[in-house]
């Protein structure tokens, strides 16, 4: 008998792959967000998991036969993935510790327009507006119109939560608001619906894009 991640396609794309030439297929902007997207509609989160250490692998293994650029792009998916997993799965230590890894190893950028207070970004008596103070120290550069973040400014909000339902754990102060709802709650049949539907709703967008 299968277990429950054989009937989740997603599960068995990432299994099947092997090459840069599969990686390049799944990671495509075209597919990549419907599987992140299915994983989380099916809460496959071991699956989810499992499948970005493989792909991590597999992005390592053939990083000198692509270009930095490509190398770059595909790195951020696959530890972003492996973010939003360890948060689905409430294993906030394991991401707490990933987060700061990424943060302090890697300096993708996002690049922003400059708003006129970025100026004074020096000052350290300027009092920005909330969001670019807590942006401030995800400036990586600023260069003529333009600033330079970065990329896991996006996730810090989420990383801060997180820092915080990790102080509850350990003082005993745990919600149950906390932690997310598992795999486990949901039924086999209740698996196999939200499948059909979300094939359904990606039909319905290929047919429109075609259109």
């Amino acid at each position: 008998m299968g277990t429950r991640q054989d009937m989740l396609p997603t599960a068995r794309g990432i299994s099947t792959v092997h090459s840069i030439d599969d990686l390049r297929k799944l990671l495509d902007s075209s597919v990549w967000g419907f599987v992140v997207e299915l994983l989380i509609r099916t809460r496959s989160y071991d699956a989810g998991l499992e499948g970005a250490e493989r792909l991590s692998e597999i992005l390592q293994k053939h990083k000198d036969d692509i270009s930095q650029n490509e190398f770059d792009e595909f790195f951020k998916s696959i530890h972003t993935l492996k973010l939003n997993m360890l948060d689905k799965m409430d294993l906030w230590a394991e991401y707490v510790a990933h987060w700061e890894s990424l943060r302090e190893s890697t300096s993708y950028e996002l690049c922003y327009s400059k708003p006129s207070s970025v100026e004074l970004l020096e000052e350290k008596e300027v009092n920005l507006k909330s969001e670019w103070s807590l942006r401030r120290s995800f400036i990586l550069r600023v260069e003529d119109e333009f600033v330079f973040i970065h990329w896991l400014y996006h996730a810090s909000r989420r990383y801060e939560l997180i820092k915080r339902k990790l102080d509850r754990r350990f003082s005993g102060r745990q919600r149950k608001s906390d932690f997310h709802a598992a795999q486990l709650d949901l039924s086999e049949h209740e698996i196999r619906r939200r499948i059909i539907e979300f094939e359904r709703i990606v039909k319905s967008i290929f047919v429109q894009r075609s259109c």
